[in-house]
């Protein structure tokens, strides 16, 4: 049987508010209905892709690895989770 997830993703904040512009930077999304499948998250921060690392058990954290690009408190955050839609923060 399949089942369809309609959780709907949120993101509230994220840590740190800054990070290099040569990337590599761990940055911490915290939030709700993250998909559990690490793979299935997908993060930019100011267009610049952040390569997710991994999601907590509750679904509610998301650590992801920046790449090149200058990112800063005001770079607008955007996540979307295969088949289910996308949310910003």
């Amino acid at each position: 049987a399949y089942t369809y997830d309609t959780t709907v993703a949120t993101v509230t904040s994220i840590a740190p508010t800054s990070a290099p512009a040569v990337g590599g930077a761990v940055v911490t999304l915290h939030g709700s209905g993250l998909d559990a499948v690490v793979a299935n998250n997908r993060v930019t921060i100011g267009g610049v892709w952040c390569q997710a690392e991994a999601v907590s058990a509750a679904r509610d954290q998301l650590t992801c690895v920046t790449g090149a690009g200058a990112i800063n408190a005001a770079a607008p955050v955007a996540l979307s989770i295969a088949g289910r839609g996308a949310a910003s923060f």
